[in-house]
């Protein structure tokens, strides 16, 4: 079931993106976990994310990069962002080792033209929530 869950939200990623035309934007961004549902302690179980979100237009990326735990699990994560204003999106990932999806959004606030900070939360078909923030970095244009 779960791989049949995971087959479709790629395809409607490919499907989304397929259709989509844009500015090849290019941001690198990396979070850290502040608070997940599943932690027992503070630092037993540290998670740390970096993907790379290519623009397909101001509204529409396709991310890929992977997650990382101290625990010693490494998941490659393929996903989508789709910002519903400049500094707000929603996100979809699959995550891939740790098999499974995550459903969020987030806030992305510009420090300057190219650095960002960003907070988000995510909530996994597993039954866990996580809170996140992190920093981005533009490359291309920036309009």
């Amino acid at each position: 079931m779960r791989k049949n869950i995971i087959l479709i939200a790629l395809t409607l990623l490919v499907a989304i993106s397929a259709k989509a035309q844009g500015s090849g934007d290019l941001m690198i961004n990396g979070g850290l976990d502040l608070l997940k549902s599943d932690n027992n302690g503070f630092g037993n179980e540290v998670q740390l994310g970096v993907e790379a979100n290519y623009f397909f237009n101001s509204e529409l990326t396709a991310s890929a990069g992977f997650e990382n735990w101290t625990s010693g699990t490494t998941s490659i994560v393929l996903g989508t962002r789709y910002y519903i204003k400049d500094d707000i999106f929603a996100r979809v990932r699959a995550l891939f080792g740790e098999n499974d999806i995550s459903i969020g959004g987030g806030y992305s606030h510009s420090l300057n033209k190219h650095w960002r900070i960003e907070a988000m939360g995510d909530i996994y078909l597993e039954g866990d929530f996580a809170l996140r923030g992190g920093v981005a970095y533009m490359f291309g244009k920036v309009n």
